[in-house]
C-alpha cells in the first residue's frame, strides 16, 4: 500500500465519522459533507491503487478494472447522496465489472508471467 491509498483511506474513515456525527445530530449538511470525503477518499485511494499497479508491471485488465472500480464508488456515492437508488445500484454494477476485469488482467499475468 502506498501513500495516496493510505491517505485515501483516511479521508474515507473520517467521512464516515463526519457522514455519523451529522445523523446523530440531525445535520443534513455535515452529512453531505461526510459523503463527500468519502468520495474523495475514495478518488484517491483508487489513483494509490493505479499508481502502484503501474509500478508493479500490472496488466491493461488489472489498471482498467481498477478505475472501473473507482467509478463505481464515485456513482454509488453519488446516489447514496443525492438519494438516487438506480445510480447506487449503476455503481455496484461498475465495481463488479471493475472487480471481474482485474481478476481477469491478474490470471493473464499470473498464466503469461508479463504484463500487457
Amino acid at each position: 500500500m502506498n501513500d495516496q491509498e493510505i491517505e485515501g483511506r483516511r479521508k474515507k474513515v473520517e467521512g464516515q465519522v463526519r457522514e455519523a456525527v451529522g445523523k446523530a445530530v440531525g445535520d443534513k449538511s455535515e452529512q453531505i459533507r461526510g459523503k463527500g470525503e468519502q468520495l474523495q477518499g475514495d478518488i484517491q485511494e483508487g489513483v494509490g491503487k493505479a499508481q502502484r499497479q503501474v509500478t508493479a508491471g500490472s496488466t491493461y485488465d488489472e489498471i482498467e478494472g481498477n478505475r472501473k472500480q473507482v467509478e463505481g464508488q464515485v456513482r454509488e456515492t453519488v446516489g447514496k447522496v443525492v438519494g438516487d437508488k438506480s445510480e447506487q445500484i449503476r455503481g455496484k454494477g461498475e465495481q463488479l465489472q471493475g472487480d471481474i476485469q482485474e481478476g481477469l488482467g491478474k490470471a493473464k499475468r499470473k498464466v503469461t508471467g508479463e504484463s500487457d
